[in-house]
């Protein structure tokens, strides 16, 4: 691997969210792996995504983990 490639897959990249359509940096791709979404809560229930999901911004993140919390309390 090239130290090019080797940068490339060490840092965040831009992406855009598939709910609001904001941008954000995500370092799901990153090796090792190092990205925000890394400090979020799991949802009870909760599952990893699958591979190629498309990562949401850390809003809206938040916010569906507080829907489904809210939803398990209850």
């Amino acid at each position: 691997m090239t130290d090019s490639a080797a940068d490339a897959r060490s840092a965040p990249r831009r992406a855009r969210c598939p709910h609001c359509g904001r941008g954000f940096d995500c370092g799901a791709g990153t090796q090792p792996f190092d990205c925000w979404c890394a400090s979020m809560p799991v949802p009870p229930g909760g599952t990893p995504p699958a591979a190629g999901a498309r990562c949401r911004c850390p809003e809206c993140l938040a916010d569906e983990i507080a829907q489904r919390m809210g939803g398990a309390a209850g």
